[in-house]
C-alpha cells in the first residue's frame, strides 16, 4: 500500500503498537504534503522578510540579464508604481524603458506572465485630421481589447490577489493628460473606471487596485506640454544609455510577492498621515525640497495644489515598509522621506520648470551619493 494513504486498517496497526504507528502515520502523511509545507514556510519567510526581499528580487533578475541599476532607481520606480495612477518612463529611443520594464514585471511575475501585457504604440492618432478622429484613435488606443480584457480578468474576485501591470509601449506625450483627465474616472470612494466612450458608468471597466499602469515616452522635449494636471501621473526620465543586455532567463518567484507587495500598498490618505506618524511631522506640506529642486519651483512661480500634496503624502508613506524601514534608506527615516519627497516632487514638477535646473532623478541620486560619502 503506497505511503500517501491512511487507512483504517493503519490506525488499527498504530493502536496495537502503542501509538507508534499512529505516529509514523501522521508523520508519513505529513511527509506527503511536504511540498505544500516547504510552499506555505515559504511564503510567510519571504512576507516576513518584507519589500526589501521584494526589491533584492528585481535587482537579481535585472543583475542576470546584465541591466545593472542603481538600486534608488528601482525603489523609486517601484514606489511609483504603489502611489501612483501612471508611471511613465521617458526618454530618448535606446535607454532602456521597455527592457527595464520587462524585466520588473518578470522579477515580480515570472517570465511570460499572462499578468503582464504591453500595449503597443499606434504611432498615427495624433496625426490624425479632424476632431473626431483624433479622439477616437484616442480611445482606440487606451480601450484595445487586450488592455479591457486585463482589467476585468483583475477585478476577478478569485485574482484579486494577483498582481496585474500593463505597459503602455511608445506613448505620445499628448496622450498622458487625457488619459489622465479624461479617459480615467475617479469616484469620491477613489476607486478608479475606464470612461469608455458611449457605454453606461455602471457598465465601464474597473481599474482595481490590483492593476499597475506605465509606459514608456521616447521623449522628453515635449514633457513641457503638460499641465499640472496631467502630472498626476509620474513622469521619470532616463537618460543614460542602456546596456547590452541579453534576455532574462526563465523566472519563479517566490510565492506571496504579489499578495505583500498589494497589501502593502497605501491608496487612503488617512492611513498615510497615520503611518507617517513616524517621523514626528504633522504635515507633507510643511517638508522643504532640496534646494535645487525648490529654487527651481520657486523660480517658476510654480504652486503645489493640494491633489499634489495628497499624492506625495501617500508616496512618502509608500517608501517605508510594514516595519518602519525605509525602502530608500532602512536605517534613517528622516533622509528616507526627504528622498522620496524630493523624487515624487521633480516626477511631477520638473516638467513645469522654466529655468532648466530642476535636477533630473539620475542626477538627483548622484548628487545622494556624494552626500552620502561626504557624510
Amino acid at each position: 500500500m503506497p505511503h500517501s494513504q491512511t487507512t483504517v486498517g493503519s490506525v488499527a496497526d498504530a493502536t496495537t503498537n502503542g501509538g507508534r504507528g499512529m505516529q509514523h502515520s501522521f508523520t508519513s502523511a505529513l511527509t506527503d504534503h511536504h511540498a505544500m509545507v516547504r510552499l506555505t514556510a515559504r511564503e510567510a519567510q519571504d512576507l516576513q522578510a518584507g519589500e526589501h526581499l521584494l526589491i533584492d528580487q528585481i535587482m537579481q533578475v535585472c543583475a542576470a540579464a546584465g541591466c545593472f541599476l542603481q538600486r534608488n532607481i528601482i525603489v523609486n520606480y517601484y514606489v511609483s508604481l504603489k502611489t501612483n495612477p501612471l508611471v511613465v518612463l521617458a526618454g530618448a529611443e535606446g535607454t532602456g524603458k521597455v527592457d527595464f520594464s520587462r524585466l520588473f514585471a518578470t522579477a515580480l511575475l515570472g517570465s511570460d506572465s499572462p499578468q503582464f501585457a504591453f500595449i503597443p504604440s499606434k504611432s498615427a492618432w495624433h496625426t490624425a485630421t479632424g476632431e473626431g478622429s483624433y479622439y477616437r484613435l484616442l480611445s482606440d488606443r487606451f480601450t484595445s481589447l487586450r488592455f479591457i480584457d486585463l482589467l476585468h480578468e483583475a477585478a476577478m474576485p478569485a485574482n484579486v490577489g494577483k498582481l496585474y501591470l500593463i505597459c503602455f509601449q511608445r506613448l505620445h506625450p499628448d496622450e498622458i493628460e487625457p488619459y489622465m483627465s479624461s479617459l480615467m474616472r475617479v469616484e469620491r470612494n477613489g476607486q478608479r473606471f475606464l470612461n469608455l466612450p458611449g457605454v453606461p458608468s455602471a457598465k465601464q471597466p474597473l481599474i482595481s487596485p490590483n492593476v499597475r499602469i506605465s509606459a514608456t515616452v521616447d521623449t522628453t522635449a515635449e514633457l513641457q506640454s503638460l499641465s499640472m494636471a496631467g502630472l498626476n501621473a509620474s513622469v521619470i526620465d532616463i537618460s543614460a544609455p542602456a546596456p547590452h543586455w541579453v534576455a532574462a532567463l526563465n523566472q519563479f518567484p517566490a510565492p506571496g510577492f504579489q499578495r505583500f507587495w498589494l497589501r502593502s500598498a497605501i491608496h487612503d490618505i488617512s492611513a498615510a498621515e497615520q503611518k507617517l506618524q513616524i517621523l514626528g511631522i504633522d504635515r507633507v506640506a510643511d517638508m522643504l525640497a532640496a534646494p535645487a529642486i525648490r529654487d527651481s519651483i520657486r523660480r517658476s512661480s510654480l504652486i503645489l495644489p493640494e491633489a499634489i500634496i495628497q499624492e506625495l503624502t501617500l508616496a512618502i508613506a509608500n517608501s517605508f515598509d510594514g516595519n518602519g524601514e525605509g525602502l530608500f534608506d532602512p536605517y534613517n527615516r528622516q533622509r528616507n522621506a526627504q528622498i522620496a519627497y524630493d523624487t515624487q516632487l521633480i516626477q511631477r514638477a520638473r516638467w513645469q520648470t522654466t529655468d532648466g535646473h530642476c535636477p533630473s532623478i539620475a542626477e538627483y541620486f548622484g548628487a545622494e551619493q556624494v552626500i552620502r560619502r561626504v557624510a
